[in-house]
């Protein structure tokens, strides 16, 4: 029973992942629509390459603009939440 409760969150935690990365790159490609100064495009591209965080927080606070991206953002952080919760209820068994 053990082992079923380990696969059951390994994959949740696996399809948040998966969601929170495609997330990101959907991101990446909508990051430079929401500036209109070509300089300021390329900055907001390399902030986001070495601050991974930055385009999960600049896209959820641009939901409109970027709603293809927030949604899978949304998504695999939901995930991340139930999986902590499954691996913390695992854990008191």
């Amino acid at each position: 029973m053990l082992n079923l409760l380990i696969l059951v969150f390994s994959l949740l935690f696996a399809l948040s992942a998966a969601f929170f990365s495609y997330g990101c790159l959907f991101g990446m490609v909508a990051l430079p629509t929401l500036v209109t100064k070509t300089s300021h495009k390329y900055g907001i591209l390399i902030t986001g390459m070495l601050v991974p965080f930055f385009v999960a927080f600049v896209c959820l606070f641009n939901y409109q603009k970027t709603k293809y991206a927030s949604d899978f953002l949304i998504k695999g952080l939901i995930g991340f939440i139930l999986s902590g919760l499954f691996l913390w209820g695992i854990s008191s068994i």
